[in-house]
């Protein structure tokens, strides 16, 4: 792709779909980060693909696994990096532990 614009994005999409011979029935949703150029309403892809050629997708909202995943960095922002040097300590000394095996089920 020359760029990253919504564009350019929807054409390789569809040029991808077409290329392969993919009906476009068979494209149910789209799973894509919140971004204006992924999901924008005007000129977003999804929009595009909804308004060009398969308007019968099904909105999904957004990867709900990327927006967990923001909402869980912002809140672990304010830890600096203790959160995560607590965990990996945790890891590293269950991971080494005689015990491991009673930790296992709990």
């Amino acid at each position: 792709m020359e760029s990253c614009n919504s564009e350019a994005v929807f054409k390789a999409v569809v040029n991808t779909i077409e290329d392969n011979n993919i009906p476009w029935a068979n494209l149910i949703s789209v799973l894509m980060d919140s971004c204006n150029t992924m999901r924008g309403k005007i000129k977003g892809v999804e929009t595009r693909l909804r308004s060009n050629k398969a308007p019968h997708l099904l909105d999904i909202d957004g990867d709900t696994c990327h927006t967990a995943n923001n909402c869980a960095k912002k809140f672990a922002s304010c830890f600096d990096r203790y959160l995560e040097d607590l965990f990996d300590d945790i890891y590293f000394d269950m991971k080494s532990c005689s015990k491991r095996e009673f930790f296992q089920n709990l």
